[in-house]
Protein backbone atom coordinates (compact mmCIF):
# COMPACT_ATOMS: atom_id res chain seq x y z
CA UNK A 1 0.00 0.00 0.00
CA UNK A 2 1.39 3.44 -0.86
CA UNK A 3 -1.09 6.97 0.06
CA UNK A 4 0.74 10.80 0.39
CA UNK A 5 -2.18 12.78 1.81
CA UNK A 6 -1.44 16.09 1.14
CA UNK A 7 -2.90 19.13 2.22
CA UNK A 8 -4.63 21.59 0.48
CA UNK A 9 -7.57 23.55 2.10
CA UNK A 10 -8.72 24.76 5.53
CA UNK A 11 -7.11 26.36 8.52
CA UNK A 12 -4.32 28.57 7.28
CA UNK A 13 -3.01 28.44 10.74
CA UNK A 14 -2.26 24.77 10.41
CA UNK A 15 0.43 23.27 9.28
CA UNK A 16 1.21 21.87 5.97
CA UNK A 17 0.34 18.15 5.55
CA UNK A 18 2.63 16.20 3.04
CA UNK A 19 3.96 12.34 3.63
CA UNK A 20 4.53 9.36 2.17
CA UNK A 21 2.72 6.34 3.74
CA UNK A 22 4.29 2.69 2.58
CA UNK A 23 2.93 -0.21 4.16
CA UNK A 24 4.19 -3.54 2.45
CA UNK A 25 2.40 -6.84 3.03
CA UNK A 26 4.01 -10.24 3.44
CA UNK A 27 2.58 -13.25 4.65
CA UNK A 28 3.93 -16.95 4.62
CA UNK A 29 1.20 -20.05 5.26
CA UNK A 30 3.37 -22.68 7.40
CA UNK A 31 0.43 -25.51 7.12
CA UNK A 32 -2.14 -26.21 10.08
CA UNK A 33 -3.59 -22.77 10.27
CA UNK A 34 -0.20 -21.21 11.03
CA UNK A 35 1.49 -18.40 9.63
CA UNK A 36 4.11 -15.64 9.79
CA UNK A 37 3.40 -11.99 8.94
CA UNK A 38 4.68 -8.88 8.20
CA UNK A 39 3.11 -5.49 7.61
CA UNK A 40 5.68 -2.51 9.07
CA UNK A 41 4.32 1.05 8.24
CA UNK A 42 7.21 3.41 6.53
CA UNK A 43 6.10 7.09 7.11
CA UNK A 44 8.23 10.37 5.60
CA UNK A 45 7.10 13.32 6.30
CA UNK A 46 8.21 15.90 2.90
CA UNK A 47 7.11 18.71 5.23
CA UNK A 48 9.33 18.36 8.08
CA UNK A 49 12.36 15.40 7.11
CA UNK A 50 10.76 13.28 9.92
CA UNK A 51 10.85 9.60 9.32
CA UNK A 52 9.35 6.47 11.06
CA UNK A 53 11.34 2.92 10.02
CA UNK A 54 10.06 0.13 11.98
CA UNK A 55 10.94 -3.83 11.58
CA UNK A 56 8.30 -6.05 12.47
CA UNK A 57 7.85 -9.80 12.11
CA UNK A 58 4.67 -11.71 13.60
CA UNK A 59 3.02 -15.01 13.93
CA UNK A 60 -0.27 -16.40 14.10
CA UNK A 61 -2.84 -18.89 13.11
CA UNK A 62 -6.44 -19.49 11.83
CA UNK A 63 -8.66 -22.06 14.13
CA UNK A 64 -11.97 -22.92 15.17
CA UNK A 65 -13.41 -21.59 17.97
CA UNK A 66 -17.07 -24.13 18.18
CA UNK A 67 -18.44 -23.36 14.46
CA UNK A 68 -16.55 -20.23 14.43
CA UNK A 69 -13.71 -19.49 12.65
CA UNK A 70 -10.96 -17.02 13.75
CA UNK A 71 -8.04 -15.32 13.23
CA UNK A 72 -5.14 -14.16 15.67
CA UNK A 73 -2.06 -13.34 15.47
CA UNK A 74 0.93 -10.99 17.36
CA UNK A 75 3.67 -9.01 16.08
CA UNK A 76 6.53 -7.04 17.75
CA UNK A 77 7.90 -4.30 16.01
CA UNK A 78 11.22 -2.25 16.95
CA UNK A 79 11.77 1.19 15.69
CA UNK A 80 14.65 0.99 13.88
CA UNK A 81 14.99 4.76 12.82
CA UNK A 82 12.59 7.63 14.26
CA UNK A 83 11.77 10.89 14.75
CA UNK A 84 9.30 13.18 16.65
CA UNK A 85 6.94 10.74 19.16
CA UNK A 86 6.87 7.32 18.22
CA UNK A 87 7.66 4.57 20.56
CA UNK A 88 10.46 2.53 20.45
CA UNK A 89 9.28 -0.89 20.62
CA UNK A 90 5.64 -1.53 19.92
CA UNK A 91 3.40 -4.99 20.22
CA UNK A 92 0.23 -5.28 17.89
CA UNK A 93 -2.47 -8.03 18.33
CA UNK A 94 -5.06 -9.22 16.24
CA UNK A 95 -8.50 -10.98 16.58
CA UNK A 96 -10.63 -11.16 13.42
CA UNK A 97 -14.02 -13.08 12.70
CA UNK A 98 -13.53 -14.84 9.58
CA UNK A 99 -16.86 -15.73 7.23
CA UNK A 100 -15.23 -17.33 4.08
CA UNK A 101 -18.69 -18.18 2.52
CA UNK A 102 -20.72 -15.38 3.70
CA UNK A 103 -21.68 -13.86 0.14
CA UNK A 104 -22.60 -17.61 -1.16
CA UNK A 105 -24.83 -18.43 2.20
CA UNK A 106 -27.07 -15.49 1.20
CA UNK A 107 -27.27 -15.84 -2.76
CA UNK A 108 -27.94 -19.51 -2.00
CA UNK A 109 -31.58 -18.41 0.06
Amino acid sequence: MAQNPISFAGDATRPEANALILQPFVSYQLGRGWFVRSEPQFIFDWETGKYLLPLDFGVGRVFKIGPQIVNCFVEPAWNMSHDGPAPRYAIVFGFSLLYPDFWHRRTAR
